[in-house]
C-alpha cells in the first residue's frame, strides 16, 4: 500500500494536525483508502508503521 502511495496510485491523507516536517521525529496519523496508519517519522525518514487498522476493523501493531 505504501508503495502505491509512492508511485502515485493511491492517496495518503494526513489525519494529524501537525505536518510531516513539524513532527520531524515522532508518530504521524495518516489514512489510505480507509486504512488508518500510525507511521513513525525518524528525522524526515519513514521508519516503520506502529499501528494499522483496516476498513473492516482488523488491527495490526508492532506487538501483534
Amino acid at each position: 500500500m505504501l508503495t502505491d502511495v509512492a508511485l502515485g496510485e493511491r492517496i495518503m491523507i494526513r489525519s494529524s494536525i501537525q505536518s510531516w516536517s513539524e513532527i520531524y521525529h515522532g508518530l504521524m496519523l495518516v489514512e489510505i483508502d480507509g486504512w488508518q496508519l500510525t507511521l513513525f517519522n525518524d528525522c524526515d525518514t519513514l521508519d516503520y508503521c506502529e499501528y494499522c487498522r483496516s476498513p473492516d476493523g482488523r488491527v495490526g501493531t508492532l506487538e501483534l
